[in-house]
């Protein structure tokens, strides 16, 4: 924080400096903080012991009224506030090297009399300092960071960094430490944070794989073919990094993200880093972390993201790949620019069945993507690549060169230098290895195989009290966890534990101890420590030594019992690593236990993610895995293919949901019999869908042939028959029939109370439909009644934090409302907004219904300016979330243009209205759906507003019929139209 003001004092006097430099003082030893003071400008030195600083002048021999005498200065406040802890003194100026003499001669004496640091930091020794190049580099480490140092930029390294880019001036240092400085950390005082290990600034802090891709790039050695690689990522839109294993292939794209690292002419700009594996695929989260990256780290895309979503439909959200919906079509938003590139590292980490996914996606986001956006993508030789895709093949051996500068870094001695470059034989990650470990007592190159089996001999030998069992047990867990800082830790005790491994918290911490630069370690948020395993040549040597399915077993126990799926708590460590990695867990334990094929569906299910285009994906995703290992027409694939369909119509594409389960109804119709359960319940799902599109006639009539055979197939009253006689109901109030949707709800609940029981969740559901064909009658107190029953059970059955209830809460709400007691209505939502939020999420369809209705009655009592306000803001997040022609989106656009109106601008507010009138006809290919006429009264009320009031007569008079025909001639909304009739016939 700036210890005088903004921190920057221009042009100022001598009084003026050498007060805001004893404030400064003051406060840093009144608080006990550290002070840096740096000072840029011109400087004269005289004596050996004076430095003299000209403040604001130029005279060719400065005197106290035009220059700050700094050694003296500094000296009198340094002994005057002693509670500075450490001082940090940065000179950019001629002759600035001075400065450090004196201040060594006088401010130490002062640091050796009270316990504190004092380091000084120079642009030039005894000599010129030209054109502020110091400040300048300074500045520019400061803003960009520089990956090869730590946390903090301390004044030595600092220094060292800064030095080549001089021209003509040796910058200078010297420090003292008093043994009582705030860090006591060997490297001295440090200037700023270093921006480069900040997640919210730099990408490649941000990515999950920080900790494996950060401490390889902090030894960087540029490799000779580095300018070309450059060019050749900003000529061309894809580039594929292929090489062998431990080639550096990842290391070399990453370098990308550091602008530092590469030649004058750098790549284009790296927005992202995500990194490939079975388990981030199949779990659907791959094109979301993207996503959710290049909002942080490519300006204009959360606006262009914002953009596209209140343009697109809820189809497309459905339909479109996750790489066109959630990627590409925000980047066609936003204007051209300098070219950026994502990086996809570790393609062959992918099973070659879901690799087909990952092409796709990969090739649906080139395409679709503006000129200016690329790929960076990683991937071992063998990999077959899109003909289209430019190569850069890296080295099998790196230069000799780059490993020996390496090792350097490393402090290793010339003799152990040359041993560990005769047996890496050009391998980056034997390099990396050995400069760990130490050369092995080996004659020849090293293998991977010999290096790790040379490696973990000791760790075994080490172990606690002989047990090298241990160290295998964590070594196959965290193999079967995969590559990366993922695991929990708890989950790694619980599954080691399980097979043999060490008991209890201390023995497992020696044992990690003993495998350095084998595994690499994070932490969660919440403090929870993260473990993996390093490199996947590890992964592949423990695949080939030990049994690794014990170890996915293992972990298949031990999420059941810390974190069964039955209780997902998804902001859990436990739960969101289950979330991603319990499915392949179980696909590798079902090789031995063809049963844990049915948990990895019920893993799927159980563990849904909040997002239904996430959910479509992983499904698909597993749908094709499981086919190719079990076989296209058996039963597993099939069934997750129907998630699969059921999904993207959750994503919002029910077109597209229906052609899938009839696509997957003609498979099933080939393999089973025609009454079995899984065809009945596909034909059950393409009626549901077909009334999804609007066809509510269709739906009834295709349930109703659903019903038919269920009855004769698995009984009346089976659980499944009893659901499809509600969605003929539903359906059938949905299709203007709202008399016979509730008749056919109240004879259903009857039998599903005898059958089901008085409590069960499906009686609950159409006692819901029954309160709310009541409230659409025009029964609001009916409604309003039956709703409050309907709370108090679900609370017996659910608790008070359940969905559900909630849900009771908002039709409570509603229907206060609804029967006039809008004050209730209104404190009732904002009541419950705070815990809908807590429940659902901010951005829940629940929530956002929520927020519109406090908006609502935020005007229907009497707030105008402040309801429009609340939808203003509302309306971002509905587009957002649900999609421009979402139907809350469209009542949102209704109630603003009638706000507008209120308020005096009724032109906007007709505009807005003839709009919406367009778009809700669109949507429901209705013109008597209730909502198209609602537009057409608030459009008759803004016309009579405008002065034209006999063509306002003739459309209400339209609107009072169109409503008698939908919804009867005692409906609420009719006698409202009818009263608005009557009051502009009476002018």
């Amino acid at each position: 924080m700036p210890a005088w003001g903004d921190g920057l004092l221009t042009d100022p006097t001598v009084d003026e400096v050498t007060a805001a430099l004893t404030e400064s003082f003051a406060g840093a030893s009144a608080s006990g903080d550290s002070l840096v003071v740096g000072f840029v400008g011109h400087g004269h030195a005289g004596r050996e012991d004076e430095f003299l600083f000209p403040v604001c002048s130029t005279p060719a021999v400065p005197g106290p009224e035009t220059a700050l005498q700094l050694p003296q200065v500094l000296r009198a406040l340094a002994q005057r506030h002693g509670g500075v802890r450490e001082l940090t003194v940065i000179v950019d100026a001629c002759m600035s090297g001075y400065a450090v003499l004196a201040g060594a001669s006088t401010w130490f004496r002062s640091a050796m009399q009270t316990g504190r640091r004092v380091e000084i930091l120079s642009s030039a020794d005894g000599r010129l300092a030209y054109g502020l190049q110091f400040t300048v580099a300074l500045n520019g480490l400061i803003r960009q960071g520089d990956i090869r140092l730590g946390g903090k930029l301390y004044t030595g390294p600092v220094r060292r960094l800064v030095d080549p880019q001089l021209v003509k001036q040796d910058p200078q240092a010297a420090s003292y430490d008093g043994g009582g400085s705030a860090s006591g950390d060997p490297y001295g005082t440090w200037i700023a944070h270093n921006v480069a290990h900040n997640a919210s600034l730099s990408v490649l802090a941000g990515t999950r794989a920080a900790k494996e891709l950060v401490p390889a790039l902090q030894y960087f050695q540029a490799p000779d073919e580095l300018a070309r690689f450059t060019g050749s990522v900003r000529r061309h839109r894809v580039v594929a990094v292929v090489g062998a294993m431990g080639t550096g292939k990842t290391t070399l794209a990453a370098a990308l993200c550091r602008t530092e690292l590469l030649p004058e002419q750098g790549a284009p700009a790296i927005c992202a880093v995500i990194r490939l594996s079975d388990a981030a695929w199949t779990s659907g989260l791959s094109m979301t972390q993207l996503a959710g990256q290049l909002r942080l780290y490519l300006p204009g895309f959360p606006e262009a993201e914002k953009a596209y979503r209140a343009q697109a439909s809820a189809d497309d959200q459905g339909s479109l790949r996750t790489a066109e919906f959630g990627v590409a079509g925000p980047l066609g938003l936003m204007e051209s620019r300098e070219p950026v590139r994502v990086i996809v590292d570790g393609l062959d980490q992918v099973h070659p069945t879901n690799r087909v996914g990952v092409m796709r996606e990969l090739a649906t986001l080139s395409d679709a993507a503006p000129s200016w956006f690329g790929l960076v993508v990683t991937s071992r030789d063998g990999v077959r690549l899109p003909d289209d895709w430019h190569r850069e093949s890296v080295l099998a051996a790196a230069g000799e060169r780059q490993l020996s500068a390496y090792l350097t870094a490393h402090s290793h001695s010339a003799d152990a230098r040359r041993e560990i470059l005769r047996q890496a034989a050009g391998n980056w990650e034997i390099t990396r290895l050995l400069a760990d470990f130490g050369p092995l007592a080996h004659t020849g190159g090293v293998s991977y195989e010999e290096l790790y089996a040379g490696v973990l001999l000791p760790a075994r030998d080490a172990a606690p009290d002989g047990r090298g069992e241990w160290v295998d047990a964590v070594l196959v867990v965290l193999a079967a966890s995969g590559l990366g800082a993922e695991l929990p830790r708890a989950l790694l005790a619980r599954a080691a534990g399980d097979l043999g491994g060490p008991a209890g918290e201390d023995a497992l911490g020696q044992v990690l101890d003993l495998l350095p630069g084998l595994i690499v370690r994070a932490h969660h948020p919440d403090g929870t420590e993260l473990l993996g395993v390093h490199h996947q040549t590890l992964v592949e040597y423990l695949s080939g030594m030990l049994d690794v399915v014990s170890g996915h077993r293992a972990l298949c126990r031990a999420l059941e019992t810390m974190a069964p799926m039955d209780q997902h708590m998804p902001d859990d460590p436990l739960h969101a690593y289950a979330e991603q990695a319990e499915p392949e867990h179980l696909w590798q334990a079902a090789l031995r236990d063809p049963s844990q094929y049915e948990r990895l569906l019920a893993a799927l299910e159980q563990r849904a993610a909040a997002e239904p285009t996430v959910n479509r994906d992983r499904w698909a995703a597993w749908a094709q895995r499981l086919a190719e290992r079990l076989g296209a027409d058996t039963p597993i694939p099939l069934r997750a293919r129907e998630r699969a369909a059921y999904w993207t119509g959750k994503a919002g594409s029910y077109r597209r949901s229906r052609e899938l389960h009839q696509e997957l109804l003609e498979d099933q119709r080939r393999v089973l019999a025609q009454d079995a359960p899984e065809v009945l319940e596909t034909r059950h799902r393409i009626a549901y869908a077909t009334g999804e599109t609007g066809d509510f006639q269709t739906a009834v009539e295709l349930h109703r042939a659903v019903l038919a055979d269920q009855i004769r197939a698995l009984g009346p009253d089976d659980r499944r028959t009893l659901a499809t006689r509600h969605h003929i109901a539903y359906w059938t109030g949905r299709g203007r029939d709202m008399m016979e949707g509730l008749r056919l709800h109240e004879e259903l609940l009857e039998d599903q109370r005898r059958v089901l029981g008085p409590m069960d969740q499906d009686v609950l559901e159409s006692r819901h439909y029954i309160a709310y064909w009541h409230g659409v009658l025009g029964r609001p107190l009916q409604a309003l009644a039956l709703h409050d029953e309907l709370l108090q059970d679900r609370l017996a059955v659910f608790g008070e934090d359940h969905a559900q209830v909630v849900f009771s809460r908002m039709n409570i709400c509603r229907f206060l409302g609804e029967a006039g007691r809008r004050q209730e209505a209104l404190s009732g939502y904002r009541a419950l907004l705070p815990d809908v939020e807590r429940i659902r999420g901010e951005d829940h369809p629940n929530t956002l219904v929520v927020r519109l209705n406090i908006a609502r009655y935020t005007w229907e009592l009497g707030d105008p300016e402040g309801s429009l306000r609340l939808h203003e803001a509302l309306i971002e997040d509905q587009r957002r979330v649900n999609g421009a022609n979402h139907p809350t989106v469209m009542i949102s656009r209704y109630n603003m243009a009638m706000l507008k109106a209120e308020l005096g601008d009724p032109v906007t507010a007709l505009a807005e209205l003839d709009a919406l009138h367009a778009d809700r006809l669109a949507r429901y290919q209705n013109p008597l759906h209730a909502e198209v006429i609602t537009t057409l009264y608030g459009r008759a009320l803004v016309t009579a507003q405008l002065g034209d009031v006999a063509a306002a007569i003739e459309a209400m008079r339209a609107v009072r019929e169109d409503r008698a025909r939908a919804l009867g001639e005692d409906h609420p909304s009719t006698l409202a139209a009818a009263s608005a009739l009557d009051d502009l016939l009476a002018g």
